[in-house]
């Protein structure tokens, strides 16, 4: 998850954000996989992430994330 965190980074300071084009319930099960830890650092990224964070903190993993994959399927859809 500290990868994700360190593309964010790198995708802020190119003014690309991939984050914002996933839709609330999407963000919602990718953010519930991850520990409090890597919420705390992901909520730092903008008001939109510290939301959707403090929103998953109640049903996030207390393990380490190892590999977390996002697929576009079409443009509506997504697979982890």
């Amino acid at each position: 998850v500290r990868l994700l965190v360190q593309q964010a980074e790198l995708l802020a300071i190119t003014e690309e954000d991939c984050f914002s084009e996933l839709p609330r319930d999407c963000l919602l099960d990718i953010l519930a996989r991850i520990n409090h830890d890597d919420l705390d650092e992901i909520s730092t990224m903008n008001e939109r992430m510290r939301r959707v964070s403090e929103k998953s903190r109640s049903k996030s993993v207390k393990i380490v994330a190892e590999k977390l994959v996002v697929a576009q399927v079409n443009p509506h859809r997504f697979r982890i």
